[in-house]
């Protein structure tokens, strides 16, 4: 199994992006890109070889939902198999439909705690890679 060690986080709070992309580094010691907009994580996925191996993203941001902006991500050349991992300040029950399918590997509800984040992003990657 591969090991996770790139992560784009996306989220147009930069208070919940700081944070995440310090837990991640800090404590997670992952590598992580950080976009605010859809615009900026579209300009990003024009590079092929930038396809990281996760994209934690928020679901609901200004002008485009996650799953759509992850639709157009995925239709960029190298990132077709990129994983992905919706975050949501509504309840994961009633998006449930919405935050699932092919390439989601789990939902990460906000406010999450900062110490666990890296750990439950393994145990995610982890669990797809098993099964």
């Amino acid at each position: 199994m591969k090991t996770l060690q790139t992560i784009l986080y996306i989220d147009d709070h930069p208070d919940i992006l700081e944070i995440g992309k310090l837990a991640l580094v800090k404590l997670g010691r992952l590598q992580v890109e950080t976009c605010d907009t859809v615009q900026a994580a579209l300009a990003l996925a024009e590079n092929p070889a930038g396809a990281p191996d996760l994209i934690v993203m928020d679901y609901s941001m200004p002008g485009m939902d996650g799953r759509t902006l992850l639709d157009l991500l995925r239709a960029r050349a190298g990132w077709q198999d990129t994983l992905a991992v919706f975050s949501t300040a509504h309840g994961v029950e009633e998006q449930r439909g919405r935050l699932e399918g092919p390439g989601i590997i789990g939902q990460v509800r906000k406010p999450f705690d900062p110490l666990q984040l890296a750990d439950r992003l393994r145990a995610f990657w982890a669990a797809h890679h098993a099964g």
